[in-house]
């Protein structure tokens, strides 16, 4: 429930992101929203957040099962814990995603095309590439592939719980834990970054005019001659 349901709240974080601003552009309402005083990063992060608040469902739906597993055996909250830390990390990549391609898209149709497939592709679909790769290798820590697929990383802390005290996962050479932990910096680095080029570019990217007008901002040499009465 946690890999197959986290997964598909993390595309839909990235779907509906991806159509956040270019709905707004289709609906003619997205001018009504520049000229409020609102500065971008503000602006971001509240479809952020109402992003993150439409997958109230499915989190609830998780939120129960990892209730009722803590609930009989209370060691469990440590690993559901951490899957809820990681399952959001990967959501508010995705949302951020979403936005980024939805602020430079004229159509949410292309916006979610492009989201969808870089999630699809980043979240796991390169290690259809890379498995052949990896199984003629094979060998100690192969399994570091896995770092940057959000289904491993989300499900993780279970799969570990699992296996305490059983042999159904080997972590000895430690390749498993490895990859959770890069790949969990992985992402938090790569949210910094699309928030920088987002939440920190939005008045370029939305076409804002923020400041003085552009014959306040010249300088007398650049300004035009204004006729004398």
């Amino acid at each position: 429930l946690t890999g197959w349901l986290g997964t598909g709240l993390v595309l839909l974080a990235g779907a509906r992101g991806a159509g956040l601003v270019t709905y707004e552009k289709e609906r003619d309402c997205w001018i009504s929203l520049l000229s409020t005083p609102m500065s971008g990063p503000e602006i971001v992060w509240g479809k952020v957040v109402g992003n993150l608040y439409s997958l109230r469902g499915g989190v609830y739906l998780l939120g129960a099962a990892w209730a009722l597993g803590a609930f009989l055996t209370p060691s469990f909250l440590f690993p559901a814990l951490l899957s809820a830390g990681t399952l959001t990390l990967a959501a508010l990549f995705a949302s951020l995603l979403g936005i980024a391609y939805s602020l430079r898209s004229p159509t949410t149709l292309r916006a979610t095309g492009y989201a969808l497939a870089t999630l699809l592709f980043v979240g796991g679909g390169y290690m259809f590439c890379c498995c052949m790769l990896t199984m003629g290798g094979g060998g100690s820590g192969a399994e570091i592939i896995l770092a940057a697929c959000i289904p491993f990383l989300i499900v993780f802390p279970m799969i570990a719980y699992a296996s305490a005290g059983s042999m159904m996962f080997d972590f000895t050479d430690g390749a498993m834990p490895a990859a959770f932990i890069l790949g969990v910096v992985g992402y938090a680095i790569a949210v910094g970054m699309l928030h920088v080029t987002t939440a920190g570019e939005f008045e370029r990217l939305a076409g804002r005019n923020t400041g003085m007008p552009d014959e306040v901002r010249q300088s007398p040499l650049q300004r035009p001659a204004t006729p004398q009465g």
